[in-house]
């Protein structure tokens, strides 16, 4: 089972490119010139492109739909997953429901809290499997919960592709190309050229980190944020040289934190070659509760019927306390009926 883990967690993931021999072409939905400005620079466009930050607290879920056999043009074949994702200080948990075609619905769940992280995994509703423990100091949690939980965001927004970081190295170079359209709408097209980079510098297993070639599609309806880009990676992985042309779009925008964000992602990549084919994922963001209070006893093994580690130490859940108010009261308004 948890080789099908890594097959998703490479789909929900799908701006962290894996290696495929399939070059692909990253669209060809060329327009004409019409409106044309001349005065972006790499500088310029850094500045223009708003890197949205974080938030210490949210709660999203992802409905994602991924093709089973992307290197095939016209392949329909699908997983569905969908992904809850929940942040509080000190507190994290990613949980992501897959269901495949042949061994139907499997979850599987990664937590951390002030005292661990822990790995769930259940089989079709059935009952919760520890597969990996470990225990945490006071001073790492924090980043463990921010690991967890914000590269869920960042990859959905585009953050992990290193287009936006790359614009203010030296030796960038912009070049505006003719208005195209996308999505019904005339979109401007610049193509930026990156220095290239000492292999040693790449990682093989994050290559979007480091992208070679790009272009940045910008609406005027949308403010310091890109509605489409295009980038291309040439990497090694194992010694064998590989090339990648990747779309990745963001539509239905919705202001969030005084942040206007794109909630739904649709990628082009694993050999798709070009836009007019199904995307090779398209994920969906319901941030309804995005403010909702963190449910703190569901980043613990007790509230999944396992026991916690040895040594460890919840104290007293919130329920607890809350009998232990209601017994209060009703001591205070017995002994004052008594009086009376």
């Amino acid at each position: 089972m948890w080789p099908q883990l890594i097959v998703l967690l490479a789909l929900v993931l799908s701006h962290i490119v894996w290696p495929f021999h399939q070059d692909i072409l990253a669209g060809d939905n060329r327009g004409t010139a019409s409106s044309y400005n001349s005065s972006w620079t790499p500088e310029k466009l850094y500045e223009w492109w708003q890197i949205p930050a974080i938030p210490d607290r949210f709660q999203v879920r992802i409905y994602g739909t991924y093709l089973q056999n992307p290197d095939k043009q016209e392949s329909t074949k699908t997983i569905n997953s969908e992904m809850g994702v929940m942040k509080s200080y000190m507190c994290g948990i990613d949980e992501i429901d897959a269901t495949y075609p042949k061994t139907g619905k499997t979850t599987f769940l990664t937590m951390a809290n002030p005292h661990y992280s822990c790995s769930l995994e259940r089989i079709k509703s059935e009952r919760w499997v520890a597969r990996a423990l470990k225990i945490r100091k006071d001073n790492d949690t924090t980043n463990v919960v921010n690991n967890l939980c914000d590269r869920i965001l960042r990859n959905h927004w585009g953050m992990n592709i290193g287009v936006h970081r790359r614009l203010i190295e030296p030796g960038v170079s912009l070049k505006q190309l003719p208005n195209e359209i996308w999505n019904n709408e005339e979109v401007e097209v610049l193509d930026v050229t990156f220095p290239l980079l000492p292999e040693k510098e790449k990682n093989p297993y994050q290559p979007a980190n480091t992208p070679d070639h790009a272009r940045v599609y910008i609406s005027p309806e949308r403010s310091y944020w890109p509605v489409r880009i295009d980038y291309t990676l040439d990497y090694k992985y194992e010694g064998v040289p590989f090339h990648r042309e990747i779309t990745v779009a963001f539509e239905d925008w919705q202001e969030i934190d005084g942040q206007v964000v794109p909630l739904r992602n649709k990628t082009w990549d694993h050999g798709a070659p070009t836009v007019k084919y199904l995307p090779s994922g398209d994920c969906l963001m319901d941030v309804s509760n995005w403010d909702a209070p963190f449910p703190m006893e569901q980043a613990y093994l007790t509230y999944y019927g396992l026991p916690e580690p040895e040594g460890i130490s919840r104290g007293m859940s919130w329920w607890w306390w809350v009998v232990i108010v209601a017994l209060g009261l009703g001591v205070i308004f017995f002994w004052r009926k008594l009086r009376a």
